[in-house]
């Protein structure tokens, strides 16, 4: 939302409306099953558990992680997608290279 009214106060136009598209999930609101391959949300009602429709490259990356957060995005085309981060730890930096620079 911040992001529409910064654009607009930069073009001199008046934000004409709002409409949330995404929704950020942590710990507390997803979780991953590997074994059944299924997310599950928190939504203000209930627990919803989603089959996932993953991808080989993305069942690879997933396999065996353990994912702490994701999005809930829908995409301009109507569809709803979950993006589902994943820690990863820096590559070492090479010296040698840093140095010639």
């Amino acid at each position: 939302m911040a992001a529409n009214r910064k654009t607009a106060k930069l073009k001199g136009k008046p934000v004409k409306w709002f409409a949330p598209t995404t929704m950020d999930c942590g710990s507390d609101l997803f979780t991953f099953n590997e074994k059944e391959w299924q997310v599950s949300l928190a939504t203000v009602q209930s627990r919803e558990k989603v089959k996932l429709n993953a991808g080989h490259y993305q069942r690879g990356t997933l396999k065996g992680r353990k994912p702490t957060s994701a999005q809930l995005c829908k995409h301009r085309d109507g569809n709803v997608y979950l993006h589902i981060q994943l820690k990863t730890e820096a590559p070492e930096s090479d010296q040698s290279s840093m140095e010639q620079t």
